[in-house]
C-alpha cells in the first residue's frame, strides 16, 4: 500500500505545549488547593483504549453492543466509591463536579416539581466561601433554582443560628454543605440538625475535601446527610470526573431518589459517560483505598496548619486563626495590597495559588482581598515541614516588598485597579528573582513522584 512505510506526522505544536506544560509543573510550586498530582497509573488509565466507546446507559442497561468491559469498569468504579465513602449508591458518570450537583439538585426536587415551580437551594454564598453551583447567579443553577444563601459568623465560621433562622422563613428544597474556601471541619450534625427543622433534603459537596475524608483526617458526612457529591481531581488525587453518592438514609427517605438521580444524570444532562475517566476514577478510588493514603492525608492537613501558623508570625492574618483542613485563606485586607497583585507577583516567582474573597471583603469580585492556598499538590510532592516554613518566608517577603513598592510608587487602592499600575507595583519588587530560583530550588530536590505507594503493574 502506497505511504506503508512513511512515518507518523506529528503535531509538533501541541506536542511542544504539552512540553512547556510539563516542565512548568515541574519547576512550580502548587499551592492552588484544588489542583493535585495524579498518578502514573491514573493517567495511564486515563489515556487507554477507553477513551474510544460510547456507553449511553448503565450496566447492563447500555444503548450500544460490546458493553462487557465498560460494564465491569463501571461496576468496579462504583464498589470502590461505595465502600470507600460508606454509601448505598454511587453513580461515577458526571463528567463535572458542577454537573454532577445540577443532577443531584434535579433529581432530588424532581423534574415533575421543577415543571410546576423552582426550587429552593440553600448553600453557603460565593463571597463566604461557597461554590459557584451552590446557587451562585451566575450559575445555571440560579436559572432553575432559588438560591437562599447562608454565611459566617464574626469568626469567620458557618453561622448555624442565622442559617435555622433563615431556612424556617424560607423552607429550601435543599442545604448544600460544602465549601471551596473554608478552612475548618464541616460540622455535619449541625446540618443536619438545621435540615431536619425545615424538612429539606441534605446535600455535601465534599469535593475539596473527598481525599480527607477518604484518609480519615475530616469526619465524614455519610452517616449525616441524603446525598453528596464530589469531584475526583483535588485531594482526591485522581482523574477528573465526579461522583454522586445517595445515603441509606437517602434511600429511605425517598425510595424513588436513586432513579431520579440516575436520570438526571443522564439522558436530562448529559450524553455518554466517559468510560477513560471512569476508568481513572476506578485507579484513584483504589490508590485511596490504601493504607499509605491515610499517611498523605494526615501530611495534607499537618503541612496546611504549619504553612497557616508560619504565614501568620510574619504578619499575614488568617481567617478564623488556622486551619483544619488542607486550605488556608490569607486575608490580606490590613497589609494595603490586594489580593489580586499578591496572586499575580507569587506566580513570578513560580508559585501557584489563587486570589480569593474574604468574609466582609471591601474589594470587589474582580480584585479580591484574599490569597487562597492549599497543601495536596504540596503534600504529594513531600514537602515537608521545613519547606512550608520556607514557602512561608518567600511569600512574607513577596508581600512585604508588594507593599513597601506600591507605598514608594504613590499609588492607592483605586490604582491598584489598573493592569499596568498593578504591574507597575510588581516590577518594583527587587528580590523578586530571587525568592523565584529559592522555590526552583526546592522543586528541584522533590520532584513530583510518578507513583506514590505501589505499582498496580
Amino acid at each position: 500500500m502506497a505511504g506503508e512505510h512513511l512515518s507518523p506526522r506529528v503535531d509538533v505544536e501541541t506536542f511542544s505545549l504539552i512540553s512547556r506544560a510539563e516542565a512548568m509543573r515541574a519547576e512550580h510550586a502548587q499551592f492552588v488547593p484544588s489542583v493535585n498530582y495524579p498518578s502514573r497509573n491514573v493517567r495511564d488509565a486515563v489515556g487507554s483504549v477507553l477513551i474510544e466507546p460510547y456507553a449511553e446507559g448503565r450496566p447492563n442497561a447500555r444503548y450500544y453492543p460490546g458493553q462487557e468491559v465498560n460494564d465491569d469498569v463501571e461496576r468496579l468504579a462504583m464498589a470502590r466509591a461505595r465502600n470507600l465513602f460508606d454509601s448505598d449508591v454511587v453513580n461515577v458518570q458526571p463528567h463535572s463536579g458542577a454537573v454532577a450537583n445540577f443532577a443531584a439538585y434535579t433529581g432530588i426536587v424532581g423534574k415533575d416539581t421543577l415543571r410546576q415551580r423552582r426550587g429552593r437551594i440553600m448553600g453557603l454564598s460565593l463571597a463566604a466561601g461557597g461554590h459557584l453551583s451552590h446557587g451562585a447567579d451566575v450559575s445555571a443553577t440560579s436559572v432553575f433554582f432559588d438560591s437562599i444563601p447562608y454565611g459566617l459568623d464574626q469568626d469567620g465560621k458557618i453561622d448555624f443560628e442565622a442559617m435555622l433562622e433563615r431556612a424556617k422563613q424560607t423552607k429550601p428544597d435543599i442545604i448544600v454543605a460544602g465549601t471551596t474556601a473554608y478552612s475548618r471541619f464541616l460540622e455535619w450534625d449541625k446540618f443536619r440538625f438545621v435540615a431536619d427543622q425545615v424538612g429539606a433534603h441534605l446535600h455535601a459537596d465534599i469535593s475539596h475535601i473527598a481525599g480527607l475524608i477518604a484518609g480519615r483526617v475530616h469526619p465524614s458526612p455519610s452517616e449525616w446527610v441524603d446525598t453528596w457529591m464530589t469531584t475526583t481531581h483535588k485531594s482526591l488525587r485522581g482523574a477528573r470526573g465526579a461522583m454522586i453518592g445517595i445515603t441509606e438514609r437517602g434511600k429511605l427517605k425517598d425510595p424513588k431518589l436513586v432513579s431520579r438521580i440516575n436520570s438526571a444524570v443522564f439522558p436530562m444532562l448529559q450524553g455518554g459517560p466517559h468510560m477513560h475517566s471512569i476508568a481513572g476514577i476506578a485507579v484513584t478510588l483504589f490508590e485511596a483505598s490504601q493504607p499509605e493514603f491515610r499517611d498523605y492525608a494526615g501530611r495534607v492537613v499537618e503541612t496546611a496548619k504549619v504553612l497557616s501558623d508560619e504565614l501568620q508570625k510574619r504578619g499575614i492574618p488568617i481567617v478564623t486563626g488556622g486551619t483544619d483542613n488542607h486550605l488556608l485563606l490569607a486575608d490580606l485586607t490590613t497589609r494595603g495590597i490586594s489580593g489580586k497583585t499578591v496572586s499575580q507577583a507569587l506566580e513570578r516567582v513560580y508559585i501557584l495559588a489563587n486570589s480569593n474573597s474574604v468574609p466582609s471583603d471591601p474589594n470587589p469580585f474582580t480584585r479580591p482581598a484574599g490569597v487562597r492556598l492549599g497543601t495536596p499538590a504540596a503534600a504529594s510532592r513531600n514537602l515537608g515541614h521545613e519547606e512550608m516554613v520556607q514557602f512561608a518566608d518567600f511569600i512574607g517577603r513577596v508581600v512585604d516588598g508588594l507593599e513597601e513598592s506600591k507605598r514608594t510608587l504613590g499609588l492607592s487602592d483605586e490604582d491598584e485597579i489598573d493592569k499596568d499600575k498593578r504591574q507597575g507595583i510588581i516590577e518594583q519588587v527587587v528580590f523578586l528573582g530571587e525568592i523565584r530560583e529559592g522555590v526552583r530550588d526546592i522543586t528541584g530536590r522533590f520532584p513530583i513522584p510518578d507513583h506514590y505507594m505501589y505499582d498496580a503493574t
